[in-house]
């Protein structure tokens, strides 16, 4: 070998060396954003837990605001052919159920983590292709909802509102859902006579039919974006 000539295992063990820096450099880097996009994707998860847990409550406060009404409907159809006279207990479930025939349910399945996620199109960043989907599937499920609720109280403030004030039945309390105890000041004879001449009217009975359709509609409605929102909760928590 000629004096100041670099041995070829020094050039190869160097250049070996350069590749493997560059390469290590380039698995640190890639290690590191996926340990970023991992972290990342967990952040996303939990947030969107949180949101449809508070989804799912919402739902089924819906539900239940849903059966009470179809329920109110009917206790409303059933005095249409009972007595007259209305005893304390009978006016007290007749008001409260005129309370919630005059009143529309509004849900909010409006979230900011994932309608975020899709504005910045940031959903890429969940693995779960699954998710994606019944993610960007959320959508027409909020809307769906939301049009149906909206039409509920068009048809509320349009047609049974209106109908009953101009039967002089006076606007009625606002009730607790879960308080059954009839409050100390009941309606008195006039208001009940009212009452009674209202359920027995056929005009009012056709209302309460309708009523009876739009919630059950709603119920449907409602329990289809549970079974939606318990697919999404599935997979988040996976």
């Amino acid at each position: 070998m000629k004096r100041g000539q670099i041995p070829w295992t020094r050039l190869v063990a160097e250049m070996a060396a350069i590749i493997s820096s560059i390469l290590l450099a380039f698995w640190i880097d890639a290690w590191w954003g996926g340990v970023q996009a991992r972290s990342a994707e967990r952040e996303i998860l939990d947030g969107l837990r949180d949101e449809f847990i508070g989804h799912q409550a919402a739902l089924n406060e819906a539900i239940h605001w849903s059966r009470n009404a179809i329920q109110a409907a009917e206790l409303l159809a059933e005095h249409a052919v009972a007595d007259d006279q209305m005893g304390d207990s009978v006016a007290f479930e007749v008001e409260r159920a005129l309370y919630r025939v005059n009143t529309a349910y509004m849900s909010d399945l409006r979230g900011g983590v994932r309608d975020a996620l899709i504005a910045s199109g940031r959903l890429e960043l969940l693995r779960s292709a699954d998710l994606r989907q019944r993610l960007s599937r959320w959508g027409s499920v909020v809307d769906d909802v939301s049009t149906n609720e909206a039409a509920i109280r068009g048809f509320v403030l349009g047609e049974i509102t209106p109908y009953v004030a101009s039967q002089q039945v006076p606007l009625v309390r606002s009730f607790e859902w879960g308080d059954d105890s009839p409050p100390a000041d009941l309606p008195n004879a006039t208001v009940r006579s009212l009452y009674s001449d209202l359920t027995h009217q056929l005009r009012f009975q056709n209302l309460l039919s309708a009523r009876r359709l739009w919630d059950g509609g709603s119920l449907r409605k409602y329990e289809a974006a549970v079974v939606a929102v318990d697919g999404i909760l599935a997979l988040v928590s996976e």
